[in-house]
């Protein structure tokens, strides 16, 4: 069932974003390896918004922060007694808010296997490589994923070289350079790069048996989309304001 935009005049409720779970598989065994979190609205119905149809609630109510925040710790006190890795998606804003990035910071010296991380989209960071080096510095124990990625040229080469610890090329992508006449050449050599930082290469967004097949054929090893697995809803009480 398609769902309508939340109304403009909605009032904004905190308690009504809950997170939902959406596992990263190693594509050998279908073992999650991580968990990405991410965050939902439940209507008064109790029905699933998607971020396109509530977000700019949050950004009208300035609630960003707070909604992240909130995904932050209802991830930790779901997934830290349970051994879960997972990470939690930042924005733009996010990067600049020192005491959500505090509060990050001491959740991952928490732990000495990386199971807490965050994901940054490449637009976000692809030309600010010296803050994403900054934050890698300050934050050596936690898991960094970059996401959305939809190019394959030297500067996301540079970003693999930067001390990440996972990159998420879209499925599109992946396609766009098997069309190419030296695309074979590309995937290679970023697979390549990848291995020689230690860094994961993710496909994402695996919709179809086409798309996972096109994945496999490239003898990429991790792979995340709708395909593989829906995204796992976190049960928590939600009470209307």
């Amino acid at each position: 069932m398609n769902l309508q935009p939340l109304p403009v005049e909605t009032a904004f409720n905190l308690a009504q974003i809950v997170p939902f779970y959406q596992p990263i598989f190693a594509l050998n065994n279908r073992r999650a390896v991580r968990y990405e979190c991410l965050a939902r609205f439940l209507d008064t119905n109790q029905r699933i918004m998607m971020p396109n149809d509530f977000l700019y609630i949050v950004e009208r109510d300035c609630q960003a922060a707070n909604m992240t925040a909130r995904i932050l710790e209802l991830t930790r006190a779901y997934c830290q007694p349970r051994q879960m890795s997972w990470s939690i998606n930042l924005f733009k804003s996010d990067l600049l808010d020192q005491p959500l990035l505090h509060d990050i910071q001491a959740m991952s010296q928490l732990s000495k296997s990386r199971l807490c991380g965050i994901e940054i989209s490449y637009e976000t960071i692809k030309d600010d490589l010296e803050a994403l080096g900054e934050l890698r510095r300050e934050m050596n124990a936690l898991h960094i994923t970059i996401d959305d990625i939809d190019e394959c040229n030297e500067s996301l080469f540079a970003l693999i070289a930067s001390g990440i610890d996972a990159i998420k090329i879209q499925t599109d992508a992946l396609k766009k350079l098997c069309s190419k006449g030296d695309g074979a050449h590309d995937i290679q050599a970023l697979k390549s790069h990848c291995d020689k930082h230690k860094c994961l290469l993710i496909a994402e967004h695996i919709e179809s048996a086409d798309s996972l097949s096109l994945v496999q054929s490239l003898d990429i090893k991790y792979g995340q989309g709708f395909f593989l697995s829906h995204p796992l809803q976190q049960v928590i009480a939600v009470h209307s304001a």
